[in-house]
């Protein structure tokens, strides 16, 4: 089974709230109060649980206003990945078996709340944001085409080892999707607040590269 690994409190590391959270003598696992798990429908029998929503910044911050719209279309674009196809496959993945040590990476489902606080614009700002939208649909549509075909896989099996080369490719390629948005949402999306993180950049390339 996959090992989901909540890394919501290394997020803090770099600062911010985290800090003061402890002096004020607050439970770490006062930061996931909103954390609920919903009662299974009687119909589907399908587990659906909220997304967790954790602030780890004391400061206020406002978008500016030239990047306003951009921004609102990316985070609608990931959050409609995170909270539909994403989640959808990470569930699914988790039903196989033997494959710890491939999945390892992989974490759970977790939200919390991006500061976009760019102190200054471009046009080659406006533009990455736009591009990265873009591959953010791209991922989901990717996930919905093969959702279908891991189904059967699963459903045929879950023990990964006795998959054919060809599933075990394309269940890799899922897990590399996941292991990459993850990173992707576990990193802030600015640290000099002019530019978009080096990091998320090769995130997002990494991205397109397996989609394409």
């Amino acid at each position: 089974m996959i090992r989901y690994v909540l890394g919501g409190v290394a997020l803090a590391a770099t600062g911010y709230g985290l800090k003061r959270y402890i002096e004020d003598e607050i439970e770490i696992s006062s930061i996931y109060k909103n954390f609920k798990h919903r009662r299974k429908d009687e119909d589907n029998e399908k587990d659906e649980e909220e997304m967790i929503h954790v602030n780890l910044y004391d400061d206020e911050f406002e978008v500016l206003p030239e990047l306003k719209e951009i921004i609102e279309k990316y985070k609608n674009a990931k959050r409609d990945l995170g909270q539909n196809s994403l989640r959808e496959l990470k569930s699914a993945l988790s039903e196989i078996n033997n494959i710890d040590t491939i999945t390892q990476g992989i974490i759970a489902n977790f939200d919390y709340i991006e500061r976009y606080d760019f102190k200054s614009y471009s046009d080659e700002l406006i533009k990455e944001f736009e591009h990265y939208t873009n591959i953010l649909q791209d991922t989901k549509n990717y996930i919905d085409k093969q959702l279908d075909k891991l189904d059967m896989i699963i459903i045929a099996t879950q023990d990964y080892q006795s998959y054919s080369n060809e599933d075990k490719k394309l269940v890799d390629t899922l897990i590399s999707i996941c292991t990459t948005l993850d990173k992707i949402d576990n990193k802030n999306i600015t640290d000099d607040k002019n530019t978009i993180a080096r990091e998320i950049k090769r995130g997002y390339g990494k991205l397109e590269n397996i989609i394409s």
